[in-house]
């Protein structure tokens, strides 16, 4: 996993958080989105999604520069987001291995997925009426349509992705996916002049001055006293 903070900090200061919020980052932004696939007939159940069509649920979290920092494509379309995460070997690291990429980081994530994870954060109820909430919501939202950009401008430049894969191999359907997400990882840093190629690497030691925080205190890790969302420690903090 990439050492991203200073793609946190960017989203951060683009959908305009709180100031005092700059010891947090939302290093990354997860998100499923459905690559059309062909099956053979035997096989297709799984891959039926709830819109009837046949397809990989492809998981992806990306970062203000644009970058895919993991893509998931094994799962079948069935399949829903917050069960294609909790399968993965993300997921694993950050749960039962109690490891971040970064200090401070957390993954901001749609409703969808669950609200106790320490390294995770879900906005509050569409229904809410508390004005804490609400702000919280608009600035949290904001941040999450950048996922959406990503996945759209992926799509669009890799047409197999937005059109379908026609193949009956689903292995090899989903190293295609893979494939368009590595491209466009190696374009994005071969011609984009924001992104920091040296930000790559897996050391974090330049960033060691971000001061620790107890927004999210250990006790919360790995299911045991998991009473408080992430997201109303923020709320409490910093709105």
């Amino acid at each position: 996993m990439a050492s991203i903070l200073g793609a946190g900090s960017k989203i951060n200061k683009l959908y305009h958080m709180p100031k005092n919020i700059k010891d947090v980052h939302f290093f990354v932004i997860s998100d499923g989105t459905h690559i059309t696939v062909s099956p053979p007939r035997k096989f297709r159940g799984p891959f039926r999604n709830r819109k009837g069509g046949l397809s990989i649920n492809c998981m992806l979290l990306a970062g203000a520069s644009g970058l895919v920092f993991y893509c998931k494509s094994s799962s079948p379309g069935s399949k829903h987001d917050s069960t294609v995460f909790k399968s993965s070997a993300l997921f694993h690291k950050l749960d039962t291995e109690n490891w971040t990429p970064l200090k401070n980081g957390i993954i901001a994530a749609d409703s969808g997925y669950a609200t106790y994870y320490p390294f995770m954060c879900t906005p509050f109820s569409e229904a809410t009426t508390d004005a804490r909430e609400i702000e919280f919501n608009k600035k949290f939202c904001r941040a999450r349509v950048h996922i959406e950009n990503v996945i759209g401008r992926l799509k669009n430049r890799w047409r197999i992705l937005l059109g379908g894969i026609r193949m009956k191999d689903m292995t090899r359907a989903a190293r295609i996916i893979q494939c368009c997400v590595a491209l466009n990882n190696f374009m994005i840093v071969n011609k984009s002049e924001d992104t920091d190629i040296d930000s790559l690497n897996d050391s974090t030691e330049e960033h060691e001055e971000i001061p620790d925080w107890d927004v999210i205190p250990d006790e919360y890790r790995n299911g045991r006293m998991r009473k408080t969302p992430t997201k109303e420690k923020l709320l409490m903090k910093y709105f």
